[in-house]
């Protein structure tokens, strides 16, 4: 596998972070050849006319899979992995890579370090992730590689959606238990980069993690700069770490998935020595290619414009 892997089929391309890496892969300096595989029943695609779609039944069928898969150098799987329900669909992925000769696959990581068995307890949902990693680990004796990217939360959604705690239109913030713990937040633009220098680095990246970061900070550090970027003072609501999750923890196990984002900003937050993974592993930014963000206030004074730009379209 000394050469890059230049034949891509991105799984969920349509997703959140989808647009990001197939931009990415269409700007690299390496010339990879784009396929997607999308659902038959998914609304028509407005793609470029040198991205390939490979048309799938919704029950994902092995002999399509294998016949889409057929010639592609690397997989790019964002389907969503947050529930061990959904791991069945993603071994038939798996499975369906390996009979077609598949070399790589990049699974849907793009988060919290999930090699942490202590990050894993605090936020439950992720042991689907780590069930597919351990599957991936079983096919790399039958020529089947895999890179696991660990990003931190998207800094785009932290600042432009109400996920991680900050509302522009209200100009409120809910902060975590005193909002003074740092973790990585990495953004979509350098995780589409991300990937695209892991296929051109293969030897590097194989059956590993790689980690990188756009910036690291606390809450604190992120209200504060929003504070100066708009140039007033925001409402800032405090909450318990470990109450959110608790709560969130209750609805799911009552099969109300809404409490999913309680489980992991909570569990974020709560003081998991762990979760600040930029402290304690060894980023693979220089390998890849890519740069952190040293000016926290310019890059959220730019995210803000676009929010409030998206927010008028």
């Amino acid at each position: 596998m000394s050469q890059g892997l230049q034949s891509v089929i991105v799984i969920g391309a349509t997703g959140h972070l989808g647009p990001s890496i197939l931009t990415a892969l269409a700007s690299s300096s390496t010339q990879f050849t784009i396929s997607i595989l999308s659902r038959r029943t998914n609304p028509p695609l407005n793609l470029s006319p040198q991205i390939k779609i490979h048309a799938v039944d919704d029950t994902y069928p092995s002999h399509q899979l294998v016949s889409a898969f057929t010639g592609q150098d690397a997989i790019i799987n964002l389907l969503p992995c947050y529930s061990v329900d959904n791991v069945p669909k993603i071994k038939s992925v798996i499975d369906a890579a390996v009979e077609a000769g598949v070399k790589r696959i990049i699974p849907g990581e793009f988060g919290c370090d999930t090699a942490s068995p202590e990050v894993v307890d605090a936020i439950p949902v992720f042991e689907a992730k780590t069930k597919v990693i351990e599957y991936l680990r079983s096919k790399e004796k039958e020529g089947l590689s895999w890179t696991g990217v660990i990003t931190g939360g998207f800094f785009d959604g932290v600042i432009k959606n109400t996920f991680h705690g900050f509302s522009i239109p209200a100009r409120a913030a809910t902060i975590y238990s005193g909002g003074d713990k740092p973790v990585s937040y990495t953004l979509l633009s350098t995780v589409g980069r991300a990937v695209a220098a892991v296929l051109a680095h293969p030897l590097e990246t194989t059956n590993c993690y790689v980690y990188i970061h756009s910036v690291r900070c606390t809450q604190n550090d992120i209200l504060a700069a929003l504070e100066t970027v708009t140039g007033e003072k925001w409402k800032r609501t405090e909450r318990l770490a470990e109450e959110a999750r608790r709560s969130g923890l209750q609805r799911m196990k009552r099969g109300d998935m809404s409490g999913m984002p309680d489980v992991i900003v909570g569990g974020m937050f709560m003081g998991v020595k762990e979760m600040d993974f930029a402290k304690r592993r060894e980023l693979n930014m220089r390998i890849l290619g890519l740069q952190e963000e040293e000016n926290l206030k310019g890059l959220v004074e730019v995210l803000v414009k676009e929010a409030e730009d998206e927010g008028k379209a």
